[in-house]
């Protein structure tokens, strides 16, 4: 559609050359050039509308592929994408407690019994400030968790 508009500003504007001056033809065929011109410019405008449109579906589809798949591989249903749900937010939000549940046993470190028995015998106060036993009452108790620092 814009070469059809290209050629007739095209022969317009030679028609309006030609034309004698101050012929109401003259005048006329000018006004029609520049509302020509504006039409182009307004599809133009669409043009790079549809285009943008165009670009925003193809990624968001990507992004919601994307989403489908951390899901899967997290064991989560990410749904479909309504008014309510985002398939991108769901599997942002499991990947955040997926992280938090790691970090969770990352926090933790399995000391043998005999171990820490050993120390409270040994080292009462080094299992104290290594935060393996608890002294209550002037009894040591040995904490069954222990948070690693």
């Amino acid at each position: 559609m814009n070469d059809a508009i290209n050629k007739a500003i095209e022969v317009m504007d030679i028609t309006r050359k030609i034309a004698v001056d101050g012929s109401p033809y003259q005048a006329m065929l000018a006004e029609a050039i520049e509302a020509l011109k504006a039409e182009q410019a307004g599809q133009d405008g669409g043009q790079e509308l549809l285009q943008l449109i165009d670009d925003r579906g193809y990624w968001e589809e990507k992004a919601t592929d994307l989403a489908e798949k951390i899901g899967a591989m997290l064991g989560v249903d990410v749904g479909e994408h309504t008014s309510k749900n985002c398939p991108v937010e769901s599997a942002l939000g499991a990947i955040e407690e997926k992280e938090a549940e790691q970090a969770r046993q990352d926090c933790y470190v399995s000391v043998p019994i005999d171990a820490v028995n050993w120390m409270k015998e040994n080292f009462p106060q080094l299992c104290i400030k290594a935060g393996l036993c608890v002294k209550v009452g002037g009894r040591l108790y040995t904490k069954t968790i222990v948070e690693k620092g």
